[in-house]
């Protein structure tokens, strides 16, 4: 059903890295004439102060504007990692028969970064539970001590999460918001759980069908992130790093704020390291394309809404088109002037589209 897009895939990639190799060598080109006109100029103006930044402030978002927090760990079944799960309760006026909606991050991030995006959606009017998982290796979770995991082990992550939460309350229904490579553990937990889930809302989730696992396209994300840094002298050297890349940069300031101060640890020293080790997020990236969950998506019975990124580099809107066309009961809706990272992008513009997407379910009030 989806070989038409599975073809617009593979034309798109070879036009996607020329477009945008193009693109940086004629950006890289005009740094190096600034640089050098620049440099020519009179010294009154290299004295100008900068201009100000949205990330000069390191504020994150305080729990209570979501709402009474609980964190808790779960074990997996196998008994080989520790899950760090959070909980808001919901506003105490609220209908009891409202889902619970449950977060699932991206990789080499973690719950923690999500919480703009709660928080914005309780400012927006979600009178909804909420439920939040590290995966493992990241956040407070601990490291799987099996060597061979994959990605359908993340999925069985948040099934553990779930099966442990809906042991207090098994008729509270859930809709799945998951992220990146938590949209793929998403769907996961709805083939492992049939019926866990009222609805998906998916952004960017990372499934491949067959024909195009074979590319390899993740063997440079896999080399780049080995060897990216882990550990610096303090939360603000750190954060002074991660915005002179563009993909932090483009974060919302309370999003990266949460990823500098939650998803790093302080180490004796006064250092700070990534609480997800660059081994671990590599691993995530090597294993991608290799999972089968697109093959299983013509199985779902539950609606889904696909959300893509129209400046999204990571993943070609192609890719979201085949996994619309997979899913029988799927809708796909493509937000401006947003990327990859879309819910730390633009918390507040992602809440007002997940709040519409339930209202239209009769799933928000």
């Amino acid at each position: 059903m989806a070989a038409n897009a599975i073809r617009r895939i593979s034309a798109l990639l070879p036009s996607l890295t020329s477009s945008r190799l193009s693109t940086r060598m004629a950006s890289s080109t005009a740094a190096t004439m600034s640089s050098s006109s620049a440099s020519s100029s009179s010294s009154a103006s290299s004295s100008t102060a900068p201009a100000p930044s949205k990330h000069d402030s390191d504020a994150t978002v305080d729990v209570a504007e979501i709402g009474p927090h609980r964190t808790w760990t779960v074990t997996t079944d196998d008994g080989l990692a520790t899950l760090a799960c959070e909980s808001f309760a919901p506003p105490v006026d609220s209908d009891p028969k409202l889902p619970v909606l449950l977060f699932t991050h991206a990789n080499g991030f973690s719950k923690t970064t999500l919480h703009p995006f709660m928080a914005e959606l309780r400012k927006h009017g979600s009178r909804h539970p909420f439920l939040a998982i590290d995966f493992h290796g990241h956040g407070e979770s601990s490291n799987h001590q099996r060597e061979d995991w994959d990605w359908w082990t993340l999925g069985k992550d948040v099934t553990t999460v779930v099966d442990a939460y809906r042991a207090k309350d098994p008729s509270r229904s859930l809709v799945g918001v998951g992220h990146s490579i938590g949209g793929a553990a998403i769907f996961m937990l709805e083939h492992y759980r049939p019926g866990t889930l009222k609805s998906i809302i998916a952004f960017e989730p990372i499934m491949f069908p067959k024909e195009f696992t074979s590319h390899g396209g993740h063997d440079d994300l896999v080399k780049g992130t080995l060897k990216r840094r882990a550990v610096f002298p303090s939360f603000a050297a750190a954060k002074q790093q991660f915005v002179k890349k563009r993909m932090y940069a483009a974060l919302d300031s309370r999003a990266l704020n949460e990823y500098v101060f939650n998803s790093m640890r302080q180490l004796p020293d006064g250092s700070v390291t990534l609480k997800c080790a660059p081994a671990v997020e590599a691993k995530n990236f090597s294993n991608g394309h290799k999972h089968d969950m697109f093959d299983k998506l013509a199985d779902l019975k539950l609606p889904v809404l696909y959300v893509a990124g129209e400046e999204s580099e990571f993943v070609p809107l192609s890719l979201a088109e085949s996994q619309h066309e997979a899913t029988p009961n799927s809708q796909l809706q493509v937000l401006p002037n947003v990327g990859h990272m879309l819910p730390l992008e633009n918390p507040e513009l992602l809440a007002k589209t997940v709040l519409k997407r339930l209202s239209e379910q009769n799933l928000h009030y």
